[in-house]
């Protein structure tokens, strides 16, 4: 008798544990259920969720043009035994003593006398 008790005892544990999964399988099932409710809800939002661009901001910038004035000539100045000529205001040229200087009114002529210039140029 024990052996038909075991083999009884069995198939009631059996019996049970089926009964545990389908139960478990029921609440896996409405968990899927669930969270495909909640993923059909989110995909409707989706279509009617619209990305709203901003207009671009206009703004008008003043621009003001200068236009250089034709200034005064400028005068040349270089030692007549030196190498290089200055303008006018350059600290060198005012070292230069007037019975020694030679004046250019344009850089061209002064570099055509052989003169180089000087970075004050």
């Amino acid at each position: 008798m024990s052996f038909q008790n075991n083999v009884k005892g069995s198939f009631h544990r059996a019996k049970e544990d089926i009964k545990k999964l389908q139960e478990d399988f029921m609440g896996l099932k409405q968990g899927q259920q669930m969270v495909a409710k909640i993923l059909e809800d989110i995909q409707k939002d989706f279509k009617n969720f619209r990305v709203v661009t901003p207009k671009p901001v206009v703004t008008e910038r003043v621009v003001v043009k200068t236009v250089k004035s034709p200034t005064a000539k400028k005068t040349y100045i270089a030692a007549k035994e030196g190498k290089k000529f200055h303008e006018k205001n350059c600290p060198y040229a005012k070292n230069i003593q007037p019975k020694n200087s030679v004046k250019f009114n344009t850089k061209d002529s002064a570099l055509n006398k052989g003169y180089k210039a000087c970075r004050c140029v």
